[in-house]
């Protein structure tokens, strides 16, 4: 279309004439009205941005995204500083997910318009789709300099401290919205949760019971209660639990929630048999939800086992203590980890970095080119220049999430199966595994609600089993391949029965100093956000010990399935 470069006055009077009665058609969802006076428009003026923006705006609601992209440029191409076009761009990229591109809309939209919040919120809202967390607390904290009654604001503060392990900051944010806003059971619940992980067990009940009052039926608050909360008594948050779950419209996942929770309450009360079968409820209706195949996870063992043999993970390293900073806990779900990472987390000169994807991500990257999916089958392909290359990778994005340490402490259990990795990558790391008498492991994960694709064998009791021995067929391989000085294991139940000798033996092994102050742990208030929680708040106890027992009747199926590895290593 040839554009219209001088326009005399008559027809920039019959544009803005016409401007008006599209904005009021818009406004008033008068479609073919705004349409036709934004086409009358474009014929006087080929690249009017207005016009382009409503046409871009209705083209959007047709769900037309590709024409309202190409409409918005047509506009932007000539007025590049109309700052209704660029807002509109940065929406649209953002709703189409291509978060870099609205980011750059955005940015350029707050540089036209410092003083307007609205710009800043959404720029802070496209960093932290990209994850981009110190970018969106800035953007954020502009927005609330101009805004500073804006309630959700506040949430989103909150929201990006805890992603920047600002937890303090989070839940001092949080209570400000809660102030804004007292009416908000979501607002409510996510300043309980935060109060939970800080350890305040007791202000967490008191919030999480607020939600309640809010909205007796909030689901998750109700669950955290349960879980987290001693029952001593029938009481009405099992009562309103058992009434959500009768109702026949609460969905499967509200069901699964709820049963492993009231499983856990019964066991409070000491109603094993009731117990089991709110455990067994909830596995139930998770394993309709998964796929788990066996076949795939002992074929995954097997080639994990021929590609890291011993002849390979002996080898000689370019730099044999590239690594020496970092200590992985591995193992599976419920085997003490979260002890045993409070414990070493006491000590001075250690940080916890909790469970990340930041491993499988790095090696994801080094083996396909994809953070989503490791390719074994390529490790012979790689260089030794490749893997320091991701070695330096994950330590910088050590360092950039959880600032400067001398030891990190990495506790995420399914870096179990890239052993092989962390030793080609770190000859200098040290490796922890944590094991756990076999029955009580096996039901202890069944007696939890466990989500990802990474765990959907937990959901029945010989699906645990035939996995527990792959995975105790793995371990034997690591042990028999990887040196003594960086490879340990550490039983729960010894560490329970003597914490302080085989503390003091963990340091040694970490090459650390003793600190009295791994034996005081649970006065420490770094956060903790596992299953284990509640536990690792309190000096170390045995009432998990021989646990199955309790449940003994119910768990003949696992018993048979574990064979002889039944018994205690």
């Amino acid at each position: 279309m040839k554009l219209k470069k001088n326009i005399n006055n008559k027809a920039r009077q019959q544009i803005h004439l016409l401007s008006q009665n599209a904005m009021r058609a818009y406004l008033s969802n008068q479609i073919s009205v705004t349409d036709q006076c934004c086409r009358k428009i474009l014929a006087l003026d080929a690249c009017n941005p207005d016009a382009c923006n409503l046409l871009g705006k209705l083209a959007e609601k047709r769900g037309a995204f590709d024409k309202a992209k190409e409409s918005y440029m047509v506009g932007y191409q000539r007025h590049r500083n109309h700052s209704a076009l660029i807002a509109s761009l940065g929406l649209l990229h953002g709703k189409l997910g291509e978060h870099e591109s609205a980011a750059g809309y955005w940015q350029k939209f707050v540089k036209l318009n410092p003083r307007n919040p609205d710009g800043w919120q959404a720029l802070a809202g496209e960093f932290s789709a990209l994850q981009q967390w110190e970018k969106a607390d800035h953007s954020t904290l502009q927005a609330l300099k101009l805004a500073p009654e804006r309630a959700a604001l506040y949430a989103n503060l909150g929201e990006i401290s805890l992603k920047l392990r600002r937890h303090q900051d989070a839940i001092n944010y949080l209570r400000k919205y809660t102030e804004l806003c007292p009416n908000d059971a979501e607002g409510m619940y996510h300043l309980a949760k935060a109060v939970l992980d800080s350890g305040d067990l007791d202000e967490a009940f008191e919030l999480f019971q607020q939600t309640l009052t809010l909205n007796p039926e909030h689901i998750d608050a109700l669950l955290m209660l349960l879980r987290f909360r001693k029952a001593t008594s029938y009481d009405d948050v099992i009562k309103r639990a058992e009434s959500i779950l009768g109702n026949p419209i609460a969905t499967p996942n509200q069901r699964a929630v709820l049963s492993f929770g009231l499983g856990k309450a019964w066991e409070d009360l000491n109603d094993f048999d009731r117990s089991f079968c709110h455990y067994a409820e909830g596995n139930r209706i998770r394993q309709e939800m998964t796929d788990f195949d066996i076949e795939f996870e002992q074929t995954n063992a097997d080639l994990t086992k021929k590609t890291f043999t011993a002849e390979l993970l002996s080898e000689c390293h370019t730099n044999s203590s590239n690594g020496n900073e970092f200590l992985f806990i591995v193992g599976l779900p419920r085997c003490g980890s979260t002890l045993l990472a409070k414990i070493l987390s006491a000590h001075t000169r250690v940080t916890d970095t909790g469970e990340t994807d930041t491993l499988y991500d790095t090696i994801g990257v080094l083996t396909s080119g994809n953070c989503d999916h490791i390719q074994l089958q390529s490790i012979s392909g790689l260089s030794q220049t490749q893997l320091d290359s991701a070695a330096d990778q994950y330590r910088t994005m050590m360092q950039r999430f959880y600032g400067s340490s001398e030891i990190y402490v990495d506790k995420t259990l399914p870096n179990f199966w890239l052993i092989g990795f962390i030793r080609l990558m770190f000859p200098g790391a040290k490796i922890v595994h944590c094991t756990r008498n076999p029955i009580d492991h096996c039901f202890s994960i069944f007696a939890n609600d466990f989500e990802g694709s990474l765990l959907k064998y937990t959901n029945k009791l010989e699906d645990i089993a035939h996995y527990y021995q792959i995975y105790l067929d793995l371990a034997e391989h690591w042990r028999t391949t990887l040196p003594a000085e960086n490879y340990h294991e550490i039983s729960y139940e010894s560490l329970i029965a003597a914490p302080e000798e085989v503390s003091h033996s963990l340091l040694a092994f970490c090459n650390l100093e003793w600190d009295d102050a791994c034996l005081n742990y649970h006065s420490s208030n770094s956060t903790v956000h596992t299953s284990s929680l509640a536990q690792v708040r309190q000096p170390i106890y045995n009432s998990s010990i021989e646990r199955w027992k309790r449940y003994e009747k119910h768990l003949q199926p696992l018993i048979d399935a574990l064979g002889d590895t039944a018994m205690p290593q």
